[in-house]
């Protein structure tokens, strides 16, 4: 499932939202969007739902290891080595080894082969393999 907005996947633990736009000078439109979407259109700031370490999600949603959202629908899943000196400014407090979803990759990825490069395993981000980032 996808928002007819901003054509983002939502998350396990989502589900479409339908709006009303009264148009004073037209028809009523009827949005079906995602819940961030629904919420910038009504003015207010969108926060996905998180489930710190020990709390169960609902039956059949998965979490990332790292931001401990809910995977998008259909996501795969990347195992991740986050080292202390990885996590310096970011909202994460744990190292270790997680599942991760694609948004904390696409975080991590730059970080992780700095870390690799300053140590002289890697010369280039290419060489990271696919599947693991460590």
């Amino acid at each position: 499932m996808h928002c007819n907005r901003c054509s983002q996947i939502l998350r396990q633990d989502e589900q479409l939202v339908h709006i009303q736009d009264c148009q004073p000078t037209g028809p009523t439109v009827l949005h079906t969007v995602c819940p961030a979407c629904a919420a910038e259109m009504q003015g207010c700031k969108y926060q996905p739902v998180k489930y710190p370490v020990g709390t169960r999600p609902p039956a059949g949603v998965e979490v990332c290891g790292v931001c401990r959202l809910a995977y998008r629908h259909g996501e795969q899943t990347t195992l991740i080595r986050l080292q202390p000196e990885d996590l310096e400014g970011a909202p994460f407090s744990q190292p270790g080894m997680f599942a991760s979803c694609g948004d904390c990759v696409r975080l991590f990825t730059p970080i992780i082969f700095e870390r690799h490069r300053a140590a002289g395993r890697l010369t280039h981000i290419s060489q990271m393999s696919e599947g693991w980032l460590g």
